[in-house]
């Protein structure tokens, strides 16, 4: 079972101050080998979730790209639930606001793609999986 089969979120949207955008609280589940999920963590993300969480496999371990601010991408450890990297934050007003994660290289049997026109997985750049 591929990463992104194994793992699960959930994401109910929590109120903020009158005023000001919802939150999102982030519940990451893994699933087992009977179908059943397994809580692997919790935390909030200050924005709507997007398509902000991204599991993957480096090696033998298993992370998730997440954005838990909403100008910052940070990479979550799914075995221990920590955030194990984060982007810095930048001055006020700088950054972009993450809608979307792919590790192309990571998807099935991704091409290289160091030159433009270049395909990746039969779909052209910046055309995300769905």
């Amino acid at each position: 079972m591929g990463a992104r089969d194994k793992y699960r979120v959930r994401t109910p949207s929590k109120a903020n101050a009158p005023g000001t955008w919802d939150s999102t609280l982030v519940e990451v589940f893994r699933q087992c080998d009977l179908g059943e999920l397994e809580r692997v963590c919790a935390y909030e993300r200050d924005y709507v979730m997007f398509q902000t969480f991204e599991p993957f496999r480096q090696g033998k371990r298993e992370l998730a790209l997440i954005s838990h601010h909403y100008t910052r991408t940070a990479v979550l450890d799914l075995v221990s639930g920590a955030v194990i990297a984060e982007e810095t934050e930048g001055p006020q007003g700088g950054g972009f606001c993450p809608v979307g994660f792919l590790c192309a290289g990571l998807v099935g049997r991704a091409r290289r793609f160091d030159h433009p026109g270049k395909r990746i997985l039969g779909r052209p750049y910046g055309v995300a999986r769905r």
